[in-house]
C-alpha cells in the first residue's frame, strides 16, 4: 500500500468513525503514542495527552449530537518518510435532544 492510499484510508475511516459515533474507532487512525493537537481556540496538546483530550472531547460530541463530516482532501504530501495532508471538514451536527442542526468548516493539517 502506498503512503498516500494509507493516509487517505485513515481519512475514510476517521470520517465513519465520527457518522458512527465510535470512539475507539476514531482513535484508531492515530499513532499509539499520540500525536500533536493544536485545535483552533484551544491549547494545544500533545503525545499520549492528545489521545486522552480526543477521547474525552469525542465522547461528549457523540453523547450530544449525530454527526456528518465531509472530508475535503486539498492534498497528501509525501517526502523523505513523511507525510502531511490538508483541507477541510465540513461538520453537520444534529442534537439528539431536538435542537438546532450545528454547521461548521474546519481547516485540517
Amino acid at each position: 500500500m502506498n503512503d498516500k492510499y494509507a493516509i487517505n484510508l485513515a481519512k475514510t475511516i476517521y470520517r465513519e468513525a465520527y457518522e458512527e459515533g465510535d470512539v475507539d474507532k476514531l482513535l484508531s487512525v492515530f499513532a499509539p503514542g499520540g500525536f500533536t493537537d493544536m485545535s483552533e481556540g484551544l491549547p494545544s496538546k500533545y503525545g499520549e495527552e492528545a489521545r486522552t483530550v480526543l477521547r474525552t472531547r469525542s465522547e461528549k460530541l457523540f453523547a450530544d449530537y449525530h454527526a456528518k463530516l465531509n472530508v475535503i482532501i486539498i492534498d497528501v504530501a509525501v517526502q523523505d518518510g513523511s507525510a502531511c495532508g490538508y483541507g477541510w471538514h465540513e461538520w453537520i451536527l444534529r442534537t439528539k435532544g431536538g435542537g438546532p442542526t450545528v454547521r461548521k468548516r474546519e481547516r485540517y493539517f
